[in-house]
């Protein structure tokens, strides 16, 4: 893991990232050559539920400049989905709480880099386009954990505190969309601690046993972001501005975890 700390940054590490589409509308047969033009080779697994008109793709993708990912294609008649999340291993001992993509900035930029090809497909018109994101930053304690958020925010996290949830909104002038269009910028603060045990079964035990490991708690910063467009636009977005627009998207969010909401 990338630790820029060491460097004076925030070490945030991409948990996960997904670019979202809410198309005007969509063909039903239109995403059968999406995953291919992605990848260049088939999912691991298709499920398609026609009752619901939904249909999903995943498989464990080589990704440029990120290595090995489990990549997701959702897809139901409101929203398409691409989710990218680090491959885990549920073995015990394994990093299975700290896997990750990388660092914010370079990841989303190779993740934004993976999608062109969709993207200028022109897939559907598109009404609304938003990059999620998780980003997760290990500390030793809650009280680091604390002093790092108080930080990046624009008033004091208590360390006392056992449990900490903050969600704001920071809208900014696009620079692709047309004069006056804003990119919301909606972030979600907080702390979380994560305990590990064993669950041990045995044939002839009245109950399971819960065995908790020698390893304490697992504390880390998380936050999450969703850079997206504005919900009220009624026109579709223009179809050769959609990679501009996602990597308008995904510098939004590198910016924000770099700088925090203290601007």
């Amino acid at each position: 893991m990338n630790d820029q700390r060491s460097s004076g940054g925030p070490a945030w590490q991409v948990e996960g990232v997904r670019l979202t589409a809410f198309p005007v509308r969509l063909e039903t047969t239109a995403h059968r050559d999406w995953w291919s033009a992605i990848t260049g080779e088939p999912a691991d697994e298709e499920t398609e539920r026609p009752r619901a008109n939904e249909w999903r793709a995943s498989g464990v993708a080589d990704i440029p400049g990120v290595g090995q990912g489990a990549l997701t294609l959702r897809i139901d008649p409101t929203r398409i989905d691409w989710l990218l999340q680090p491959v885990r291993s549920m073995e015990l001992g394994s990093d299975f709480l700290t896997a990750n993509l990388g660092p914010p900035r370079p990841t989303l930029e190779h993740f934004v880099r993976l999608m062109t090809p969709w993207l200028q497909m022109h897939p559907a018109p598109i009404q609304r386009l938003a990059l999620g994101s998780t980003l997760t930053m290990p500390v030793t304690d809650r009280a680091e954990g604390a002093a790092i958020l108080s930080s990046m925010l624009r008033f004091e996290v208590d360390a006392n505190s056992t449990d900490f949830l903050y969600r704001v909104n920071r809208p900014e002038p696009s620079i692709v969309l047309e004069t006056g269009a804003s990119l919301n910028r909606l972030a979600t603060w907080s702390l979380i601690q994560v305990e590990t045990v064993l669950l041990a079964v045995t044939p002839h035990a009245s109950a399971d046993r819960i065995v908790r490991p020698d390893a304490g708690p697992f504390h880390a910063c998380r936050l999450e972001l969703d850079v997206n467009t504005p919900a009220d636009r009624r026109d579709p977005l223009p179809d050769e501005r959609l990679l501009e627009i996602a990597a308008e998207l995904a510098e939004a969010s590198s910016s924000f975890a770099e700088r925090g909401d203290r601007t």
